[in-house]
């Protein structure tokens, strides 16, 4: 006779299948919303370079040993770019960045294993809750690069380095070592993760693991750090590793740098998030503060409930031992600098949380899952909307805002979707690009539509010429400003034809660079210059001055003058500035250049709606 099972078995395995369906939502809705939110990121000059050198492995054009520049001193392994690669064969600016998404979001999965190891499942459960926060890992959604593998390769790296420590075999040791390589090219500042190795390579040194097996996987792990040495060596940009030895000064105020880390990861990051969602929507940044005071104050109470100070004090040593290292390697802190330390928080933060998530599951767990994706729903949508971000170069004292609707300090780059868009465009009716989106295309190494149909912007300019084909390539904001419908919308840009060329630039497009270097400063040695010019123009016509040079090109703003008095104008960059004025009849108005490399600058005439 076969025994009944017991009234309980069943109603254990129903809250264990409940307690599975909540960690997968709880993992795949953040991790979704990160890959989503990848279409908005900006294509900066760095992803570009980046997204180029994959299209060259992904088309078999180039096989490259060396990587991203970091400091603008040493070159990194080229591990990243062989990872967007297969993303690149789609010819698809927006699925290069999904799948980035896709790699940096797996953060989630990783902080899940990682908490569900140090401490249990509802620790794996608050870990990917406190990776949620607002937190200067979250600019990660404004623009992509091999920095968006930081936080997952050291979460996965941490996971990994446990489970050694804790059954130390040679297949585990294998997987430390593959992700330690993953994560140093993720970047070099998480060297001081290495820490967490050493426990179980001690422990397995003395039953498991042999020497001779540790050499030999140290060597391998080694070869993608010394294959950049065995590439061609650009001299004008390889400043040699001397540049990354501090100096007696830093060494001397790297305690006071350290200081303001410290408090602007815990305090600036958040505050720059919630300031942005602020301009975005008062009622979401209220309700994304309080979700965060809440989720902290509950994390903050487990911790001193845990009694897990071994979990609390490594995170803590990982923190201070991020922020001392970043301190003294360069005299500024870029954001992606903090982001191992920020994770470190994040760890401690997790455990607390699973404290609290253990005392009461069901209730807890409901508010703390809807409360998440109430809050990646808010950031995702603020930083999505948005637009083109002001961020300062270091993050102590930060600054990041979003600019001004009227007015873009700003770089003006292309996002994702908006770039996968331009290429299908400009491959149907290819014409030459005038206007600010020029210099955007240039600097993002023409990748839309090098990718799209195979063409530079060389090519356009050619095609451009021969069929008279020109588009004007203005940010939407600009077309805003004017009160002007572009003929194609294509997000955050829109193009329109029926451009006049009054001055043209000389400096001809890149075709499609090494994409391993930035552009050159081409404006250093020459002098300042002036130049007048009178241009006629009706009602309603645009009036638009564009400099081709990157990098701010060493020219002033442009002056738009009328009878002696000065015309605002109605929509301004760093690169560009856009007229409409308001007269009743054609005017000769005069405009006047200022700068050193006034050779880069277009104007153009944008005529007046028939």
């Amino acid at each position: 006779m076969i025994d009944a099972p017991a009234p309980h078995a069943g109603a254990e395995a129903q809250r264990s299948r409940r307690a599975t369906w909540l960690d997968v939502l709880l993992i795949a809705l953040p991790w979704a919303l990160y890959v989503v939110a990848m279409a908005s990121t900006n294509l900066i000059v760095d992803t570009a370079r980046d997204i180029a050198q994959a299209h060259l492995i992904a088309t078999g054009a180039d096989w490259p040993l060396r990587g991203p520049m970091i400091g603008g001193a040493v070159y990194l392994g080229p591990l990243w770019f062989y990872l967007l690669a297969p993303a690149a064969v789609t010819g698809s600016t927006l699925v290069v960045a999904g799948w980035a998404g896709l790699l940096g979001g797996s953060k989630f999965l990783f902080g899940w294993l990682l908490g569900s190891a140090l401490a249990g499942r509802a620790a794996g459960r608050g870990l990917v809750v406190a990776l949620s926060l607002p937190a200067w890992p979250g600019f990660e959604l404004i623009v992509y690069s091999h920095t968006n593998l930081i936080v997952a390769s050291g979460l996965a790296f941490a996971w990994a380095c446990l489970r050694l420590a804790r059954k130390p075999t040679n297949g585990r040791l294998a997987v430390v070592a593959v992700l330690a390589v993953v994560m140093l090219h993720a970047h070099p500042s998480m060297v001081v993760w290495l820490v967490l190795a050493v426990p179980g390579l001690c422990r397995g040194l003395r039953s498991t693991i042999r020497i001779r097996t540790l050499a030999s996987v140290g060597a391998l792990c080694a070869l993608p750090f010394i294959a950049p040495l065995f590439a061609p060596a650009d001299q004008s940009r390889v400043l040699g590793a001397a540049t990354l030895i501090p100096s007696g000064d830093v060494l001397a105020r790297s305690p006071l740098v350290m200081l303001a880390l410290a408090r602007s990861v815990v305090w600036d990051g958040p505050l720059a998030i919630i300031s942005i969602v602020a301009d975005w929507s008062t009622p979401a940044a209220a309700m994304l503060t309080s979700v965060a005071l809440a989720v902290i104050g509950a994390g903050l109470l487990g911790l001193a409930q845990a009694r897990r100070t071994g979990v609390v004090g490594g995170a803590l040593l990982l923190f201070f031992l991020g922020l001392a290292f970043a301190a003294i390697l360069r005299p500024i802190t870029p954001l992606y600098m903090v982001y191992g330390a920020s994770s470190a928080l994040a760890i401690a933060l997790g455990v607390g949380l699973g404290q609290a998530l253990a005392r009461d599951r069901g209730l807890v767990a409901l508010v703390l899952a809807l409360a998440l994706l109430g809050t990646q729903v808010i950031a995702v949508g603020a930083l999505a909307s948005s637009g083109s971000m002001r961020i300062e170069a270091s993050v102590v004292n930060v600054s990041l805002r979003p600019s001004p609707k009227d007015q873009d300090p700003g770089s003006e780059h292309l996002s994702a979707l908006s770039a996968d868009r331009l290429g299908r465009v400009l491959c149907a009716q290819p014409g030459r690009i005038h206007g600010p989106l020029a210099t955007s295309l240039d600097l993002a190494y023409a990748i839309p539509i090098r990718m799209r149909c195979g063409l530079g912007l060389g090519e356009l300019a050619r095609i451009g010429d021969q069929t008279g084909r020109r588009w004007l390539g203005l940010p939407a904001v600009a077309w805003q400003a004017v009160a002007r419908q572009p003929t194609v919308n294509l997000g955050q840009w829109g193009l329109a034809l029926g451009v006049d060329v009054l001055k043209r630039g000389d400096i001809a497009f890149a075709e499609y660079r090494s994409a391993r270097d930035y552009p050159p400063w081409r404006y250093h040695d020459r002098e300042l210059e002036t130049v007048t010019l009178e241009i006629e123009l009706s009602p309603r016509d645009v009036l638009i001055v564009t400099s081709l040079e990157h990098l701010f090109g060493g020219n002033e703003p442009a002056r738009l003058e009328l009878d002696g008095v000065v015309i605002d104008s109605s929509w301004r960059s760093l690169w560009s500035s856009v007229w409409r004025p308001a007269q009743e009849r054609p005017e000769r108005f005069v405009l006047r250049l200022s700068g050193r490399s006034l050779d880069a600058i277009e104007v153009l005439r944008l005529r007046a709606e028939p």
